[in-house]
């Protein structure tokens, strides 16, 4: 579907575009995209210049098998024979062309433009014949093939993912989880309880100009327009936290009731920890642990701009290093983040089948490190970001058979149709929320 939008532009027009080609460039490298657009893009360019540059970028990483599959049908030399750069710079003409409300004239202009500016400029007019083969068109191809490869150029998703899904799914819900994929995430922010409320944060936000709107799970999806998150009087003053609502569910189960002590491993920048935070109050404590050093400091940032006084940050390595007994455990593992594509889309292209049964032994191994903490009688709240059950109900079972734990039930009064059975599971095609599994592990006294 064609985004409708103004097409912004730097002086010359250039600059924007430039700049996505190098994120790109960066993501085929192995970057991941987030940080590629935060080099590329975020830090060297204006506002404007940036928020077209990122729609660029995110499109074309978002669309690349349908828009490749564009190309092929008008190039007459393979995709792999050219130069990646002037692939990239199709791949944005081919996006301009389908997807962003870019004249077609513009597009191709500012395609060939980049081209004649690089070291590939004799290849100017292949590039030039190529996207105006593609701006003649009234609509684009429709892929053929059986479903796996229909809906994979369709909805540009890998063949073994795509599969995957169908054998679980079935065709007309795995299709709906694709599309669901390949649609922009809204920005969800859940107000801090501690300085505001729900009515005060959105009267606070409207009043810097910002969309604010009801979304899942009791958060606010906010639109920001031309402003910058960081630049909110709100933001400074820590009236919120940016939360996907899927990731509101953990904490929200395991509750560590006031002025107990909640152990958050693997808390990375700190999105749970600062639920934990509320959830404890003054009198209690959560102490934050993680191995890298970046993202404690991250989290130390977010508990300050909070107000928050009661989170302990302490980098180890939750594999070696001792952990204190706790009665409350969470543990974010790492995973695949297949739950997470419509946040962030170069995943789909990085992660290969064999990557998730590499996720899975390290969330086992975790895992039962996490049950280890617990104190007699504690509970423990497993949460992944991502869809696989290798690495949800499998590895909770496998550590359970080996630590003999046992499985707390999901409220079904408390959180509906979450509920899978014993565990919470969320879908971003059912529930308009990243994807997720929550499971809850008791210690036997």
């Amino acid at each position: 579907m064609k985004v409708s939008r103004s097409v912004d532009r730097s002086a010359d027009g250039l600059p924007p575009r430039k700049a996505a080609a190098a994120a790109l460039a960066a993501v085929w490298r192995g970057r991941k995209l987030d940080e590629a657009l935060e080099r590329s893009v975020r830090r060297g360019l204006e506002r404007r210049d940036a928020s077209f540059a990122e729609e660029l970028a995110k499109a074309v990483v978002r669309n690349r098998r349908f828009i490749d599959y564009q190309l092929t049908r008008v190039a007459t030399r393979p995709l792999e024979k050219l130069p990646p750069a002037v692939v990239g710079i199709l791949r944005l003409g081919a996006v301009e062309l389908f997807l962003i409300s870019t004249p077609a004239y513009a597009a191709v202009a500012e395609a060939v433009s980049a081209v004649k500016d690089s070291p590939f400029a004799g290849l100017a007019p292949f590039v030039n014949g190529v996207l105006r083969r593609l701006a003649s068109w009234d609509a684009p191809a429709e892929p053929g093939g059986d479903d796996v490869e229909r809906l994979g150029v369709k909805y540009s998703h890998p063949d073994w993912l795509v599969r995957c899904w169908l054998e679980r799914l079935g065709p007309g819900e795995a299709e709906a989880l694709l599309a669901a994929n390949n649609a922009p995430a809204p920005l969800n922010v859940y107000p801090n309880p501690t300085r505001t409320d729900r009515e005060g944060l959105t009267a606070a936000l409207q009043e810097a100009g910002c969309r604010v709107a009801p979304g899942p799970l009791a958060s606010l999806a906010v639109e920001l327009g031309a402003r910058r998150l960081t630049e909110l009087e709100a933001f400074a003053e820590g009236l919120f936290v940016v939360i996907d609502p899927a990731s509101s569910l953990g904490p929200r189960w395991l509750a560590p009731p006031a002025g107990s002590t909640a152990l958050d491993l693997c808390a990375g920048a700190g999105g749970k920890a600062v639920q934990f935070g509320w959830s404890v109050g003054p009198a209690g404590k959560v102490v934050a642990v993680d191995n890298d050093g970046r993202k404690l400091k991250a989290c130390a940032a977010a508990a300050r701009r909070l107000g928050l006084g009661n989170i302990e940050i302490r980098r180890a390595d939750i594999l070696k290093d001792e952990l204190p007994l706790c009665d409350y455990v969470f543990l974010d593992a790492p995973c695949t983040n297949l739950g997470v594509i419509r946040r962030k889309p170069d995943v789909k292209w990085r992660v290969r089948p064999e990557d998730v049964e590499a996720a899975a032994a390290t969330q086992e191994a975790l895992l039962a490190r996490g049950v280890a903490a617990l104190a007699p009688g504690g509970r423990l709240v497993y949460n992944v970001c991502s869809l696989e059950p290798e690495e949800n109900e499998r590895v909770v079972e496998r550590v359970m058979d080996r630590t003999g734990a046992s499985l707390g039930f999901c409220s079904r009064e408390e959180f509906g149709r979450l509920c899978d059975g014993q565990y919470l599971r969320t879908w971003p095609h059912r529930d308009g929320c990243n994807g997720g599994f929550v499971a809850m592990l008791r210690r036997r006294n």
